[in-house]
């Protein structure tokens, strides 16, 4: 008999949930006033047939709380919002850690708590605000909350790490912004179709987080949370790419057979269309992945297992508008709700940390991977084993600026932890300032004005950044003793990273180019990668060496045609090719750009601060963007001298990401890139690149010239000169070359700094001549 009724009971039960469920799905959305009191009525029926100890009763109130959000939303009657945040607290504390209805009841009694505070006419009364949690508890659990998106948690750490800095100071919202930095990873793991517009809305996080934690005095955290949050795009395998595809090609190189539910076939076909995987035949097959056939093999099922695990981990999906759940979203039932089997009891009893298992097996598999592929930040990089590496040659400065400090972070060689130099008279708005004037200068302004201009944001660069670091730098016991021998590698954030740090001046005169040379590097594994390339010598490379020279308007930029004219005086003819006017496509440029080792591109550039995936150099018949250089397959490449405007700028809404003609040619596995952040005239571009030649490359001894460059062409045969030219662009001579040239970039960056300093003795009164000229990599 005390069976039978339990048994009615709980079909009473079960038969009242479904019904408030069917109720609720049929409200259009929340916009039927009808249905919501009928799902209402019923789910507080359940609630009131279940009984004290039915494990259940979490799932009732959930539902019936967002019952009444959903009402409150369309009638705007407070008493239906204070009922649904008492219905949500029963479920939050009803619901075990970890699991899914956890999840679903975080994200509701949040929403609804920060509804109910909104409403500043009626503030909430002092037994609600003792009964209910605080909007920090709840964004700080979110953040940690698998089942949410990962969109969702990192907005919720960002959130909390703010509010706790607002509250108690810059050290308070450590924990929070450096987890938000950690969860990037996440993020890509997915579609990357707009990865950028995504990090857009978080530009600066990296920043902010290194900041709480140098507040907090964790520099170490600081220099690893500013590697693992800036660049992600390109730290991520480049754009339009994701990991997956990554683990798959290694998969296939070691001789897995990948699951078909993976995207690949069995024989390692892709699935996501030829073009793409020829773009990136062998990308790996060079020496900065030199390391492939050695590293460690992985487990041919990991992708897949990522993928299962990137799912429970995500599995709510996306939360609701602020008007509540789509007209799609009802129809195939409410994510806020446990529709489950419609509500059926007796599939097992709640509060199993089902999501546990997910997050072991993520953390498990990224540490998998980040073996195979350590430049894939799946996980936050070791100071010692990823970071301190990077300055062996020379010391590495991030520059950090913040909202709340700015400081510079320096790695040296054998330091345990980086030494922090704080910068007091930087300021993010003075930042913010200084680069929109030096932009300004530079693109719209000329004669006298500009100059003064660029002048003064040189002399406020040597104030505020450059002198203490210098300082702080020359106080190293590990630095050579002559400073000019001193490499330094700067990695600036936020505003800076559109400023010549490599130029700032004092006022007497003195600059940065005086005492050091200077490199940029978008994250230091991009320099390690580019010295590994360097390091790893390949099998035939030294005897194919040639230099690919590029100029689809030689013959309406003279200083160009000069810069080719005096590289046909340094190079034998059968170590370069040439395509110049008609034959500068983007089909023959494109193919020849992995089989040279050298690369001279001469033309005019186009920058958009807006998309910067689509800034672009300009061939004779269509743009070669940022993202076909990024799709770039591998070969033999070394050295790029880009000739042109505003190839190292960057876009205006993700500086942090260094999305520019340069960097993608970094990303593509070219150890040395010389670029420039803005416009630059045509007569200075031509005396610095020949100036650099001329410091890389050995006059040729008298009489072992080719014949056809023994002497250099005279101005009155320029035209002559350069039909010649064009009518043999791109065919190797079959004249027996009488020398060879060892075309090595090692010293690329202090052959820029010499050009440099010597365009500034020509043109001292000019400084826009020559400041935005910089180097990336080795």
């Amino acid at each position: 008999m005390e069976r039978q009724k339990t048994t009615t009971g709980l079909q009473n039960v079960a038969e009242a949930f479904k019904e408030g469920l069917t109720a609720h799905a049929a409200t259009l959305g929340g916009r039927n006033r009808a249905g919501l009191d009928m799902s209402i009525t019923c789910f507080r029926r359940a609630i009131t047939a279940a009984a004290g100890d039915d494990p259940h009763r979490g799932k009732y109130a959930n539902s019936l709380g967002v019952a009444l959000l959903d009402r409150y939303r369309l009638a705007e009657d407070i008493a239906d919002l204070d009922e649904a945040l008492d219905h949500l607290v029963i479920a939050y504390e009803n619901a075990a850690r970890n699991t899914l209805a956890r999840a679903r009841v975080l994200r509701n009694l949040s929403d609804a708590l920060e509804l109910r505070l909104a409403l500043t006419g009626t503030p909430l009364s002092d037994a609600q605000r003792e009964r209910l949690p605080t909007v920090e508890s709840l964004r700080r659990e979110k953040s940690r909350t698998p089942g949410l998106t990962a969109l969702e948690r990192l907005s919720a750490a960002r959130d909390s790490g703010h509010a706790a800095v607002a509250k108690e100071g810059p050290a308070a919202g450590c924990p929070d912004l450096s987890y938000a930095v950690a969860l990037l990873p996440l993020i890509v793991w997915g579609a990357r179709d707009q990865v950028l517009e995504f990090l857009a809305d978080y530009r600066g996080l990296a920043s902010e987080a290194a900041a709480s934690a140098l507040s907090a005095g964790d520099a170490t955290l600081a220099a690893r949370v500013l590697e693992q949050g800036r660049a992600v795009v390109w730290e991520q395998d480049l754009t339009n790419r994701t990991p997956q595809e990554e683990l798959l090609k290694r998969l296939v190189e070691q001789g897995s057979s990948p699951s078909a539910s993976t995207g690949k076939s069995t024989h390692g076909k892709s699935t996501h269309g030829e073009s793409h995987k020829e773009s990136r035949k062998n990308r790996r097959e060079r020496p900065g992945a030199a390391a492939v056939p050695t590293a460690p093999r992985l487990p041919s099922d990991i992708v897949t297992r990522m993928d299962r695990a990137f799912a429970g981990l995500t599995q709510l999906g996306p939360p609701t508008g602020a008007s509540g759940p789509s007209l799609s979203a009802s129809a195939k039932g409410d994510p806020r709700m446990d529709t489950d089997r419609w509500g059926v009891l007796w599939r097992g009893t709640p509060g199993v940390a089902e999501l546990s298992d997910a997050v072991r097996e993520w953390d498990s598999l990224s540490r998998t991977a980040q073996r195979g592929f350590p430049y894939i930040s799946f996980l936050r990089p070791d100071y010692v084993r990823h970071i301190r590496p990077a300055a062996s040659e020379g010391p590495v400065v991030y520059i950090n600026v913040s909202p709340w400090r700015c400081d510079a972070v320096i790695v040296t060689r054998d330091a345990e932890h980086p030494a922090v130099v704080h910068l007091p008279d930087l300021t993010a708005a003075d930042a913010e300032q200084q680069a929109q004037t030096y932009l300004a200068a530079m693109t719209t302004t000329d004669g006298e004005g500009r100059e003064d201009t660029i002048r003064e944001v040189l002399r406020w660069l040597w104030r505020t950044v450059a002198s203490p670091v210098l300082d702080a730098l020359a106080a190293l016991p590990e630095l050579p003793g002559a400073p000019e021998d001193t490499h330094v590698w700067w990695i600036p954030t936020g505003p800076l990273t559109t400023l010549p740090l490599h130029a700032a001046t004092a006022a007497d005169g003195y600059s940065v180019l005086d005492r050091v040379t200077s490199s940029y590097t978008p994250t230091v594994s991009a320099l390690i990668r580019a010295r590994k390339t360097r390091d790893t010598p390949v099998l035939g490379q030294r005897a194919g060496q040639r230099h690919l020279l590029v100029a689809p308007a030689a013959g309406h930029l003279p200083a160009a045609a000069r810069t080719l004219a005096k590289l046909a005086v340094l190079l034998p003819r059968k170590q370069r090719t040439t395509l110049v006017g008609p034959e500068a496509t983007w089909d023959e440029v494109r193919k020849a750009l992995p089989q040279h080792a050298w690369t001279h591109i001469d033309c005019h550039a186009v920058q958009s601060l807006d998309e910067p995936l689509k800034s672009h150099l300009s061939l004779h018949d269509r743009p070669l963007t940022v993202a076909d250089l990024a799709e770039l397959p591998s070969g033999e490449a070394d050295f790029a001298l880009l000739a042109a405007c505003t190839t190292a700028a960057g876009g205006s809404l993700v500086r942090d990401e260094w999305v520019s003609l340069a960097a993608a040619l970094m990303y593509s596995e070219f150890q040395a890139v010389i670029g420039t952040l803005w416009p630059v005239p045509d007569g200075p571009t031509a005396r610095i690149a020949q100036d650099i030649y001329a410091e890389l490359i050995p006059l040729p001894a008298e009489g072992t010239t080719d014949r056809t460059t023994a002497k250099p062409p005279m101005r009155r045969r320029l035209v002559r000169w350069l039909r010649r030219l064009i009518t043999s662009s791109g065919q190797e001579s079959q004249e027996p070359a009488s020398r060879r040239v060892d075309l090595n970039s090692r010293r690329s960056a202090h052959a820029l700094r010499r050009a440099l300093l010597s365009e500034r003795a020509r043109r001292p009164d000019h400084p826009s001549a020559w400041v935005s000229f910089v180097h990336y990599g080795v």
